[in-house]
């Protein structure tokens, strides 16, 4: 007997808890960063990117009206990054968000400044 109750109790708590986790994400995503370019990647320190934000990630409204979930340095500290992989991952939701190749800033961002 102790034990269902205990076992009801846990379930009930992970309900609650991922159903909390769920709503979060739900507001993050209706805050949807909307127009993020031409700064996408140095906007930092902004109302609405820690409105959009989530565990890390922010939400982003495309032109289409599709809404992805990037990492938040992608958005906020392009600068931060230092290895090939995540540029060239910021670089591919820059060309999906934007609509061009890259950001008016390119030969100013640290690992293009490093390689130049």
């Amino acid at each position: 007997m102790k034990q269902t109750i205990l076992s009801f109790i846990i379930l009930l708590l992970l309900t609650c808890f991922s159903d909390c986790i769920f709503l979060q994400n739900m507001e993050a995503e209706d805050n949807s960063l909307r127009n993020p370019c031409p700064l996408l990647g140095r906007i930092k320190d902004n109302k609405r990117v820690r409105a959009a934000s989530f565990n890390g990630y922010t939400y982003i409204e495309l032109s289409s009206r599709e809404t992805i979930y990037i990492e938040t340095k992608f958005v906020e500290s392009v600068d931060s990054i230092d290895n090939d992989k995540s540029f060239s991952e910021y670089l591919g939701y820059y060309k999906l968000i934007c609509k061009i190749e890259k950001p008016p800033f390119y030969n100013d961002i640290s690992i293009v400044k490093n390689k130049l």
